[in-house]
């Protein structure tokens, strides 16, 4: 599969990400990264069946500059409307203030997060993303998000003394697919066996139906 990874910010340091996905190359997928948005042309989209956002919106992390203009937003969802697939991961979904297009194809706004504490991920319903998923226990940031629209398909919830909340949902978008998945700040996340497990599923998910030929890495 040929999958764009879109990271990297003040917070955020790209190297977790980059390191936490790298079973994916292990397992014969194209992983290209973009870790600095001042490089980033929205035309490079069409080239991959999946883009995984894992980025806010700051150009780096050593440049806080905003990136995400109307034309990224716009260049995004045409991305998914044509049959992209987007896989937003926990900074993927922070740090988007005045960027509502973009929250609206996401399906969320970032509220919140309690200082990192023991966090449970619970499936709660039955689906190809959370095949063979039992729960898992990280230490985390517990992120709460408000949902913006009614067509998603809530999948599992994080639940720690603070509460319980939605923690990956799907929805569709035109003719692409898009997921979101909340946990992800502490390297330990992204190595656990159960996430990593998830993102398989996820991938699994995404390319079920036919992907747009352009989509397809030409042979």
């Amino acid at each position: 599969m040929n999958i764009l990874l879109i990271c990297n910010d003040f917070y955020h340091p790209g190297e977790i990400i980059v390191e936490g996905l790298s079973f994916l190359r292990a397992e014969g997928h194209t992983l290209d990264v973009q870790s600095d948005a001042s490089f980033f042309q929205p035309d490079i989209l069409k080239q991959y069946e999946v883009v995984i956002f894992a980025k806010s919106d700051e150009v780096s992390a050593s440049k806080r500059e905003k990136w995400e203009t109307p034309e990224v937003q716009c260049a995004l969802q045409e991305y998914v409307e044509h049959g992209g697939r987007l896989f937003a991961i926990h900074s993927g979904i922070v740090g988007h203030e005045g960027t509502e297009q973009l929250r609206t194809l996401i399906g969320c706004r970032f509220s919140h997060h309690p200082e990192q504490c023991p966090v449970t991920v619970r499936p709660v319903k039955k689906h190809t993303i959370t095949e063979n998923i039992s729960d898992f226990v990280e230490v985390d940031e517990h992120y709460f998000i408000e949902l913006l629209t009614d067509d998603l398909d809530i999948l599992m919830h994080s639940i720690s003394r603070y509460g319980e909340v939605p923690a990956c949902y799907t929805r569709t978008q035109g003719k692409g697919r898009i997921c979101t998945f909340t946990p992800g700040h502490n390297p330990s996340v992204w190595q656990n066996p159960v996430v990593r497990q998830i993102m398989r599923n996820v991938l699994k998910w995404m390319m079920e139906t036919d992907v747009p030929s352009q989509l397809r890495r030409q042979t």
